[in-house]
C-alpha cells in the first residue's frame, strides 16, 4: 500500500481534488441538504459556497480559512493568545 507524502510538512490534508477546507465547504451542505431531503438545495449551496470561497482564497494568505475559524472563535488552540488582545506589553 502506498501513501502520499506531501511536498511540505504545513501542506493541508487533501481529500480527492481538494484540500480538507474546500471539502468542508463543498461537501457539509450537501451532506446536511441530504439528511433533511433537500438534496438538490444542499448540492447547490455547497457549490455557491465553494465558488465564492475559492475566489476569496485565491487573494488570501496561506491558513486563511483556519485563521477565520479561530478570529470568530470556532477553533481554540490553549497556546495561542485571544483574538482581542492586540499588543503585548510587560
Amino acid at each position: 500500500m502506498r501513501k502520499k507524502i506531501p511536498k511540505y510538512l504545513n501542506a493541508q490534508i487533501q481529500m480527492g481534488w481538494w484540500e480538507l477546507d474546500e471539502f468542508l465547504i463543498l461537501f457539509l451542505p450537501s451532506f446536511v441538504g441530504f439528511t433533511n431531503n433537500l438534496t438538490e438545495l444542499g448540492i447547490l449551496t455547497g457549490s455557491a459556497l465553494y465558488v465564492f470561497y475559492k475566489r476569496l482564497k485565491e487573494n488570501a494568505q496561506e491558513g486563511f480559512f483556519w485563521h477565520i475559524l479561530y478570529w470568530y472563535g470556532f477553533w481554540r488552540r490553549e497556546f495561542i493568545l485571544p483574538s482581542w488582545i492586540r499588543e503585548l506589553v510587560q
